[in-house]
């Protein structure tokens, strides 16, 4: 496939604006740190923990800033071209190029030589390649080893232009709160750039060696840069702690936003799971029996897990935040039964993608095309029966502006109901719960 360096066209100035919208909505937040370690006056491979099919190159490109026409061309699998002309428009319009694996069944060595080729002209030209080093995604939370591509790709483009072009590696972590599902928000961590050419040395004794390290050198900046579960044996430990944590304390369960005080909370949960785990052999199985419990409790009750364990508001505050929902409440009616039918689709056509972890990014891709389609058709339905431009005009502004409210209406109305519960629970049982949440922070 013959990939064009392009500059702006009339393409980009509504399809990415309109993917960011919906990707934000589709993930409620997404928030990053350390942007200050990129240099754009460098060309620039970034270099990202691959956890989410689509949304961990989308969370990269789009927000980035477009001066003096740097552009970020994301190296994808090759299978993605090929399969609809309506895809490979969308995928190009995002300057994404293939990468050739065995499985693809052609000469890679060949059809990899012309891309290796475009990628040097594009860090020539002190523009951005954004490669996956782990090739492949799964939804878990752990930084797997690096493929050698990237660095094959960085020391081929230095090399051609006598080390001269200053290329940087810059390791992203991105970090999701839960991989697979909408609305929980992303982390973005920008690590400090690795400089190609301080591996030249190494490199011009032997390319081998150079690759290896170089690969190595980024791995361990990406895996500082994220939550990394080294054992699977955390994971379900991992979940369960984080769940309590988050939703235990007021500077997270308050805030929508998965921000970096959190990952950092995340990844000081991963260190200490590691210890106790090293020391006591009995510290997964009694952690599992006390969330166990936990959770039956907050059953017993009617509480949920997955909702703000702790209620710290005067009634006079429940009273007037009880109003305001009860104020939006219509808005709430309108805007879900206006957006009803393209959420329950975009979840039911999901729930056939076999792959894990293409669900969600099926999920984001469906609701792209099909809450605009389902609204564009209402609207018609609105003028047909109306008779009316400017009604229908009208409802077409009002139904994404009203789903989205009634989306965050639903979120926020089911904490505030949680609080409330816990707030009128008898006080020996509130104590308890106090008790439990204590017990798995206590050692």
């Amino acid at each position: 496939m013959d990939i064009n360096i392009r500059d702006w066209t009339f393409t980009h100035w509504w399809v990415r604006p309109t993917v960011k919208i919906w990707f934000e909505i589709y993930h409620k937040s997404v928030t990053y740190s350390g942007v200050e370690n990129i240099n754009w006056q460098n060309p620039i491979i970034f270099a990202p923990s691959h956890r989410n099919a689509f949304s961990d190159a989308l969370c990269i490109i789009l927000p980035t800033k477009y001066t003096e026409k740097r552009f970020i061309y994301p190296l994808i699998r090759a299978d993605a071209f090929g399969n609809s002309k309506a895809i490979d428009w969308m995928l190009t319009v995002f300057h994404m190029m293939p990468v050739y694996r065995p499985r693809d069944n052609v000469n890679i060595i060949k059809k990899n030589k012309s891309v290796f080729s475009h990628c040097y002209n594009i860090l020539a030209q002190k523009r951005n390649l954004l490669i996956h080093p782990e090739g492949n995604c799964i939804p878990e939370k752990r930084v797997r080893y690096f493929k050698k591509g990237m660095a094959r790709i960085a020391f081929g483009a230095e090399k051609t232009y006598n080390f001269d072009l200053g290329v940087d590696i810059i390791p992203v972590g991105i970090n999701y709160r839960e991989i697979i599902e909408p609305r929980q928000g992303i982390h973005v961590r920008y690590g400090a750039p690795i400089r190609v050419s301080d591996f030249s040395d190494i490199y011009r004794k032997n390319a081998a060696a150079g690759i290896k390290e170089l690969t190595k050198t980024v791995r361990e900046r990406v895996q500082s840069l994220t939550v990394d579960i080294r054992s699977k044996k955390y994971y379900a430990l991992y979940d369960e702690l984080m769940t309590v944590h988050k939703n235990w304390n007021p500077e997270f369960y308050r805030k929508s936003v998965y921000n970096f005080e959190e990952l950092l909370v995340n990844q000081q949960i991963v260190q200490s799971l590691k210890k106790k785990s090293a020391q006591k052999r009995k510290f997964a199985a009694r952690t599992s029996e006390q969330f166990g419990m936990l959770k039956t409790l907050l059953g017993d009750h009617n509480l949920s897990i997955n909702h703000s364990l702790r209620s710290d508001q005067t009634p006079v505050g429940f009273i007037f935040e009880g109003l305001i929902y009860l104020i939006l409440f219509p808005v709430f009616c309108y805007g879900w039964l206006n957006s009803i039918i393209p959420w329950f689709l975009i979840h039911k056509l999901a729930d056939q993608v076999d792959e894990l972890q293409f669900k969600s990014s099926a999920r984001m891709t469906l609701g792209l095309i099909l809450f605009p389609l389902s609204y564009f058709l209402q609207t018609l339905i609105v003028f047909l029966a109306s008779g009316h431009g400017i009604w229908a005009i009208l409802y077409l502004v009002s139904i994404p502006f009203c789903g989205v409210l009634a989306l965050n209406w639903w979120e926020n109305f089911q904490d505030w109901r949680q609080r409330l519960r816990i707030f009128k629970l008898p006080a020996s049982v509130r104590q308890k719960l106090d008790r439990m949440i204590g017990n798995f922070f206590s050692e």
